[in-house]
């Protein structure tokens, strides 16, 4: 994979979290969800993306040193 893919890839992730983001803050304000019970959720939320981020940019790695490898 060439770097400008991976620049392209890792930054629709980045896209993918954010819109993520809003729209779990929207859900939050269309039900009026207690402040301290909508942080916890937006927290939750945010752990399994960047969970999800992490695998993400390991597997790009792993293709980074195989290719420099060859």
């Amino acid at each position: 994979m060439s770097k400008e893919a991976i620049l392209k890839e890792s930054l629709k992730i980045i896209e993918k979290i954010r819109s993520s983001e809003c729209k779990n803050e929207d859900k939050n304000k269309k039900n009026n969800v207690n402040p301290i019970i909508k942080r916890t959720i937006k927290d939750e939320v945010l752990e399994k993306d960047e969970e999800k981020e992490k695998e993400k940019l390991q597997k790009f790695l792993k293709l980074i040193e195989e290719i420099r490898k060859k």
